[in-house]
């Protein structure tokens, strides 16, 4: 390659490697921009007692408690949705999902699998004091247990 060949290659990827890093900063800055921003989604609350489910219970569908998922039962909100569980007692929060109807004991609001009783730091005492938040949407499920 003659000398003036090899400088017209090497500008040649000088130019390359800029498009390349100005393409990457364009990229990045549009996905930035174009992101779906989130939304905060309103919540209510219900509080009282929530206890853990034996390692032998089954759901009301019959199927086996798995206890290393984190999964709980409630009276009333449909099966499937999504329950944010603060322990009162220690600020703990975790997510869970409603599987199960229950828990059937006198003044108790939630029953949790032991996995979410792990989390929440509460399976030695059995029962602690939480609040469950679900979406706005599932307020009309939520009967009793008001948070003071």
């Amino acid at each position: 390659m003659s000398r003036n060949n090899k400088g017209l290659a090497h500008r040649g990827s000088r130019i390359y490697a800029l498009l390349m890093v100005v393409t990457a900063i364009l990229t990045v800055s549009v996905a930035f921009i174009l992101r779906p921003h989130h939304m905060k989604t309103k919540t209510t609350s219900q509080c009282g007692k929530a206890s853990w489910y034996s390692l032998t219970s089954q759901t009301s569908g019959g199927e086996m408690i798995e206890s290393a998922t984190l999964t709980a039962a409630h009276l009333t909100l449909p099966m499937g949705t999504t329950v944010l569980v603060t322990n009162l007692a220690n600020d703990k929060s975790l997510t869970v999902q409603i599987n199960d109807r229950g828990p059937y004991a006198q003044n108790r609001l939630i029953a949790l699998s032991k996995a979410a009783a792990t989390e929440l730091d509460f399976i030695q005492s059995g029962a602690t004091h939480v609040r469950i938040s679900v979406a706005s949407e599932f307020r009309k499920y939520l009967i009793g247990h008001n948070c003071k």
